[in-house]
């Protein structure tokens, strides 16, 4: 199945994924991730190569990276353990604030978007 994808950007700035297929996206039970989707920023592959000041752009041209893709399933596992890792170490060490919580959310978020796209691209 192909689709039509496109970002938009909210009021608040943050970069929201909004898919035109007219199937998976606008069923009952993903209602809820597009919520989520206009909450939490996350990378779309295309929406980071066209943005000068992406983290993907920023990056050093030798600089190593790591990237998850939703067709893999170990994916939101993988990416939920980082944020509740990230979670705790933060409040661990007492600097967890608005900034953190909203990173973890936005993880935590992408996750689940993550199982919807490959639940829904099999």
């Amino acid at each position: 199945m192909e689709s039509s994808e496109g970002s938009m950007a909210s009021a608040s700035g943050i970069r929201a994924f909004t898919c035109f297929c007219g199937d998976w996206c606008h069923t009952a039970q993903f209602q809820n991730r597009r919520r989520l989707m206009r909450e939490v920023q996350f990378m779309i592959k295309k929406d980071e190569l066209a943005d000068p000041t992406s983290c993907l752009n920023q990056s050093a041209d030798d600089e190593p990276l790591f990237v998850l893709c939703a067709r893999d399933p170990e994916a939101p596992y993988s990416v939920e353990h980082w944020a509740d890792w990230y979670y705790s170490r933060h409040l661990r060490l007492n600097t967890l604030g608005a900034k953190q919580v909203a990173k973890w959310k936005s993880a935590r978020a992408l996750a689940e978007l993550m199982r919807e796209w490959r639940k829904a691209h099999q």
